[in-house]
């Protein structure tokens, strides 16, 4: 089994639990260890699906509790896990398109209006956490994060749920993501590219200059582009 078919069944086997009902709102679902021994994989990579699915906004985390499944309203076409659907069944250059139109679209807005003080500061806690942190899940966490904010700071609902799935989407089906990146021979310099790329963004919103902002986004999806060809996924 490929490394996308095992990281698809984990997720499909999530979605039908949570549409037959095996999971309801503010329930906790299965444990990491549950859902490894029901689909035979590791614990790691179910880790790595609820993370995604946190960030997508269908499952919470709760500190000393567990996950629990989050309220979703089946009924909205853009509720995250019809959004979610949707992605399952797309080729990765269409997501790859959609992400850049997307998010391209979404800091040129940003910048054009100026983004919020408070959005900044948290943006440069991500970065300082993705430089500083030696866990690759957080350090994943902190990466979409920092995207997603963009999104989160025009305050356009619809726009942050789009988001939201689709960048958590794309980390979960990638396999040069974090741990991969912290475990390479070289770790390092992989690290740093990556690092400098979001600083480079993130210099640029601080410029306030949205032709910058655009070009550093483009360069990094082109990276993320470049290396998602690189593997069966």
């Amino acid at each position: 089994m490929s490394a996308k078919e095992e990281r698809m069944k984990i997720i499909r086997k999530i979605i039908n639990y949570i549409s037959d009902g095996t999971f309801e709102v503010n329930e906790k679902i299965y444990s990491e260890n549950q859902l490894a021994y029901i689909l035979n994989t590791s614990r790691s990579k179910v880790r790595e699906a609820l993370i995604s699915l946190e960030i997508m906004g269908i499952v919470e985390s709760r500190q000393g509790e567990g996950t629990f499944l989050k309220e979703l309203d089946l009924s909205q076409e853009n509720n995250p896990l019809q959004l979610l659907l949707f992605l399952t069944n797309a080729e990765i250059e269409d997501i790859m398109q959609m992400r850049e139109v997307l998010e391209i679209g979404i800091v040129y807005q940003c910048t054009k209006n100026s983004i919020d003080d408070e959005i900044k500061k948290e943006m440069r806690a991500c970065l300082d956490i993705m430089e500083n942190s030696d866990d690759p899940h957080i350090i994943s966490k902190s990466d979409i994060r920092f995207h997603t904010l963009l999104a989160d700071s025009i305050k356009n609902p619809a726009l942050a749920v789009m988001m939201n799935v689709l960048v958590g989407y794309m980390n979960l089906i990638s396999t040069n993501n974090w741990e991969e990146v912290l475990s390479d021979d070289e770790s390092e310099k992989k690290e740093r590219d990556l690092l400098d790329q979001h600083i480079k963004i993130y210099d640029a919103i601080e410029n306030n200059n949205c032709d910058e902002v655009v070009n550093a986004i483009q360069e990094h999806l082109n990276h993320i582009r470049h290396n998602l060809n690189k593997f069966e996924i």
